[in-house]
C-alpha cells in the first residue's frame, strides 16, 4: 500500500520519528510510485528554497504537487494480462519495467499465480452438501423480486441431471438412525409423485410445516 502525500511531506520536512524514517526508507526502496513522489517533492522544495523572493502561500508546494502526473500503478486487469502474456508489446514492456521496481505489483502478480495454481490443482469438482438448497434459494429470491426468470420446463430436470453426474461416495448409511435436517430433493420428488421414500409421508409433512427452506423447495418443485 502506498504512502499518503502527507507522510511523504513530513519526511521531506524532517518531522518524522526515527522509527518512522526507517520505515519510510524501507518502503520507498520497494515502491516505485512513492519513490517518484518523494523525488518530485524534494526537487520542488529545493527549487522553491532557491528562489530569491519566494512570495508564495504556505500550501504552494501542496497545490503544485497535485498538478504533477505521478506514475500510477498498472490496473489489476493490466497486471493479469501481463502475467498471461496477453498485453500489447508497448503496454507489456511498460508494465514489466514498472513491476521490476514495484513490490506492491509484484505481490499482486504472486497472488494471481497462487490463485491459478490452487484452481489447477483441483482434481474434480466436489459440490457441498447444500449445493441444491443454495441453488433453489437463489431461484426463490428471484421469485420474490418478481423478476422474469423465464425458466423452461427442462430447467430443473437439467440441473438434476448435472447433479446426478457428479461424483458420488460409496459410504453406506444407517437409514434407521437418520436425523432429518432437510429433506433431500430426491425424497421431495418422490413425495410429489406419491412414491415410497425412506422418510415417511407423515414425517415429510411435519417437516415441511416447520421448515421454510424445504417448504420453499417443495413449492418450487411443485411449480415445475
Amino acid at each position: 500500500m502506498c504512502l499518503d502525500y502527507i507522510k511523504i511531506n513530513e519526511y521531506v520536512d524532517d518531522v518524522l520519528s526515527l522509527t518512522e524514517k526507517l520505515l519510510f526508507k524501507e518502503h520507498i526502496q520497494s515502491c516505485h510510485k512513492c519513490m517518484v513522489a518523494y523525488k518530485n517533492l524534494k526537487n520542488l522544495v529545493t527549487t522553491v528554497n532557491n528562489l530569491n523572493y519566494p512570495v508564495i502561500s504556505d500550501n504552494f508546494i501542496d497545490n503544485l504537487l497535485l498538478k504533477i502526473d505521478i506514475i500510477a500503478h498498472p490496473s489489476f486487469t493490466d497486471l493479469s494480462n501481463y502475467r498471461d502474456g496477453f498485453s500489447k508489446d508497448d503496454i507489456y514492456y511498460q508494465t514489466e519495467e514498472h513491476v521490476e521496481d514495484c513490490y506492491q505489483c509484484q505481490t499482486i502478480i504472486n497472488s494471481i499465480n497462487n490463485s491459478i495454481n490452487s484452481v489447477v490443482s483441483l482434481n474434480e469438482y466436489q459440490p457441498s452438501e447444500n449445493f441444491f438448497d443454495n441453488l433453489m434459494a437463489k431461484i426463490d429470491t428471484l421469485d420474490m423480486l418478481d423478476t422474469d426468470n423465464n425458466f423452461d420446463d427442462s430447467f430443473l430436470s437439467g440441473i438434476m441431471a448435472k447433479i446426478e453426474d457428479l461424483p458420488k461416495t460409496d459410504e453406506s448409511k444407517d437409514f434407521d438412525s437418520i436425523k432429518i435436517n432437510h429433506i433431500t430433493s430426491e425424497d421431495l420428488s418422490a413425495y410429489l409423485d406419491n412414491e415410497e421414500t425412506i422418510i415417511s409421508i407423515v414425517e415429510i409433512k411435519a417437516h415441511l410445516s416447520s421448515c421454510a427452506k424445504c417448504e420453499s423447495k417443495y413449492l418450487s418443485f411443485k411449480k415445475s
